[in-house]
């Protein structure tokens, strides 16, 4: 039977979704607000438009999306200048993926700016990024502990680093879990120490594991993508899409009990295991989708061979309403 308040539940999350999904959403826009203050000291015109520039917002509006729904689960309410501060903690982390992922710089020469972004190094854009790091360097105040969020800032991007192991044929599968663990575990870890309030007991594990399996849906997500361009994840190294749902709905347990042992009130942890039910079940669909699109049986090779148009399967498809909807509106918390 269904239930009325997971319909009510699932109108929310649409449309909070539109907000951080549709580059005209609400986020978007307020995102490119923050940036254009910051590039208004910069005299770089040609920035807006570009990769780096489009990861960059896509970054900062994941940051904020994040952190409200932290707010949301301790109860405060999110002022002006906590939306900034999230949203301008996300351009560094941007640009070091770019550096890693789309150029062949040195990882030493790349942590060398992360280290100290005043650092006169030989990339574009440089100056812009500095902008950004002394804008979020300014937005920190005094309630959260400027030490601890370092920590997080510099080990995220000390995860981010290693991940270009990813595209080495001799990383183990092992290790390329952690190194997908990581990347976004310690990223949610990082948004929670911007957040103006006192950890909890045993959150900073919570936050770690529901951003493991955000980044298990990630590599779902990006599966066509990173098989095309030799990058191994989560998802790649698994011998069968069956181990992939498993292993996932594995982790989405866990993430569920760290959230359990929280001292949230239970609306607050329901919604979130109601959110990430349904990040789920879209996974499964795509994986479904992605079987259907190979002939009925899933291989890497001829998935990797199909054009991006075959593989993309939107939200609202019909077939991704008919397989997750009656699931989503019969969850039970």
């Amino acid at each position: 039977m269904y239930r009325l308040s997971n319909v009510y539940r699932w109108l929310h999350l649409s449309a909070r979704m539109f907000k951080a999904n549709h580059p005209k959403g609400a986020l978007h826009r307020e995102c490119r607000r923050y940036a254009k203050e910051v590039l208004a000291s910069v005299h770089e015109p040609q920035f807006i438009g570009s990769h780096i520039y489009r990861k960059m917002i896509w970054y900062m509006v994941e940051n904020v999306w994040l952190a409200l729904q932290m707010h949301r689960a301790h109860g405060l309410p999110a002022s002006a200048a906590d939306r900034k501060r999230y949203a301008l903690g996300a351009p560094l982390f941007a640009v070091a993926d770019f550096l890693i992922d789309d150029t062949e710089k040195p990882l030493d020469t790349i942590r060398s700016f992360i280290n100290n972004p005043d650092t006169e190094l030989d990339f574009p854009h440089r100056e812009i990024f500095r902008a950004f790091h002394h804008a979020f360097m300014a937005t920190l105040p005094s309630e959260v502990s400027t030490e601890a969020i370092m920590q997080y800032y510099f080990s995220l991007h000390e995860a981010q680093l290693a991940s270009r192991a990813q595209k080495a044929p001799t990383t183990s599968s092992e290790q390329i879990d952690t190194l997908v663990r990581d990347k976004i575990g310690i990223g949610f870890q990082m948004i929670r120490s911007l957040v103006p309030t006192p950890w909890l007991v045993g959150e900073e594990a919570a936050w770690y594991e529901l951003g493991a399996l955000t980044q298990y849906c990630n590599d779902i997500q990006d599966l066509h993508k990173d098989l095309k361009g030799g990058v191994r994840n989560f998802a790649s190294t698994r011998p069968s899409l069956e181990i992939v749902k498993e292993d996932l709905r594995q982790q989405q347990a866990i993430a569920t009990q760290a959230l359990f042992k929280l001292p949230l009130p239970t609306a607050a942890t329901q919604r979130l295991r109601f959110d990430f039910e349904a990040f789920v079940l879209v996974m499964e669909a795509k994986m479904e989708w992605y079987q259907k699109q190979c002939g009925g049986t899933y291989d890497p090779v001829t998935f990797a061979s199909l054009p991006k148009k075959a593989v993309h399967l939107p939200p609202y498809h019909p077939f991704m309403l008919r397989r997750c909807l009656p699931t989503l509106f019969r969850w039970a918390p």
